[in-house]
């Protein structure tokens, strides 16, 4: 089954999501996990939000 996570955050942390994502990469790539983009600016399409 393949699942997409859409994820935006505000790292406030930056030593703390940096031990946090060393962590948890190995993890997410052992179940076959891979980030398919990162850093890409957002682009409203539509909507008011």
């Amino acid at each position: 089954m393949t699942v997409y996570v859409i994820v935006q955050l505000k790292i406030i942390d930056l030593k703390g999501f940096t031990e946090y994502r060393e962590m948890v990469s190995p993890q997410i790539a052992m179940t076959g996990g891979r980030g398919v983009a990162r850093g890409a600016e957002v682009e409203k399409l539509e909507g008011d939000s």
